[in-house]
């Protein structure tokens, strides 16, 4: 997808919070906020925070702190994130990830728990891409709240475009500026899925980018726009 060159920026005072976020389970927020983490990195962000605030992903991607591992991190470089039964610890690839401390526990609590947590973090690092889980509730909305941008993945399905639709409907409602938002198509080259500028016309907004099922997730051109003034 092309783009106009934008004006790179990191924040140097209070990091620049990118929430990701799909109304369906099954749309890959998991590899978009991945992969837009990475690409921060390429970007020259010298720290980049991946939180996620779906208590299933931190638990399917992320070690167990037990016993000698938990030890181990305790002597290690980590960042120990309040409101929240977790720490942040930095991996080969620069980008800093999430381990709980407390498997039996879950990783955050409520609204104020995520509202605590993403200050925090904020304060820490430049850049900070949080993976939301798909429900709408109390901590989703106060992830959309503290983010600067809220990226939504969606895909080219009328189910999956229905569920797009109600949120975007709900942030109006929450009169969150028309920058913040920011639609990303998954999958957009799938059997039966609609073209962009068709999913453009039915969510009455902008695709501010597509990815191919052939595009071994390059979004580097994505963070660079999240990243323009």
């Amino acid at each position: 997808m092309t783009l106009q060159e934008p004006t790179k920026r990191i924040r140097t005072t209070g990091g620049l919070v990118i929430a990701v976020f799909g109304a369906r389970a099954d749309v890959g927020v998991t590899t978009v906020a991945t992969a837009l983490a990475r690409a921060f990195r390429s970007l020259g962000a010298e720290q980049v925070a991946l939180v996620e605030l779906d208590a299933r992903a931190v638990r399917a991607r992320s070690a167990l702190l037990t016993g000698d591992v938990l030890v181990a991190v305790t002597d290690a470089e980590h960042f120990d994130v309040p409101g929240m039964n977790a720490v942040l610890i930095p991996q080969r690839d620069g980008v800093w990830t999430l381990a709980l401390t407390r498997p039996r526990t879950p990783a955050m609590g409520d609204a104020k728990s995520v509202i605590v947590a993403l200050d925090a973090i904020r304060a820490r690092f430049p850049v900070i891409v949080v993976e939301l889980e798909h429900q709408v509730n109390e901590r989703t909305l106060a992830a959309f709240d503290a983010a600067d941008r809220i990226v939504i993945v969606t895909e080219g399905s009328v189910p999956t475009l229905r569920g797009t639709q109600r949120v975007l409907r709900l942030c109006r409602r929450l009169n969150y500026p028309d920058e913040k938002m920011c639609v990303v198509v998954n999958r957009s080259d799938a059997p039966g899925s609609l073209a962009a500028a068709d999913i453009a016309v039915a969510l009455k907004r902008e695709v501010v980018w597509k990815i191919g099922e052939s595009d071994s997730f390059d979004v580097a051109g994505l963070a660079e726009r999240l990243l323009a003034e």
